[in-house]
């Protein structure tokens, strides 16, 4: 799953434009589908929403007892030390999204986190 936050039209003055992040998806889309993954893509989500994305990923991994592989979680943002920015300009914080993955991952699977965010 990548989420990449490009741009907001709502908060715009709150989320700067992250100029050529479409071309790094570009190429994260290309690798994940050579390895065999399925690859969901999502732009422009504020902090719930990308949480929402995360907790119905790690769900839909959980009801596929045939796919023994593992998980690839890729946020693309700006952020800080504490977390990953919204399209709304809130953060989701990191140790939420942490939990999430721990308390939500299927077991005997592994699930990647990767962050690309100005911290």
């Amino acid at each position: 799953m990548i989420i990449n936050n490009e741009k907001s039209q709502l908060h715009s003055h709150l989320f700067k434009e992250r100029e050529g992040s479409a071309n790094d998806v570009t190429s994260l889309k290309t690798a994940f589908k050579r390895l065999n993954f399925r690859v969901d893509e999502y732009l422009n989500l504020c902090d719930y929403e990308m949480m929402d994305k995360v907790r119905q990923f790690l769900g839909s991994a959980a009801n596929n007892p045939d796919d023994k592989g593992c998980n690839v979680v890729v946020l693309m943002s700006h952020g800080n030390y504490e977390g990953i920015q919204g399209t709304n300009g809130r953060l989701l914080r990191m140790r939420d999204i942490l939990q999430e993955i721990e308390s939500n991952q299927p077991r005997g699977r592994l699930t990647f986190l990767v962050v690309n965010a100005c911290r």
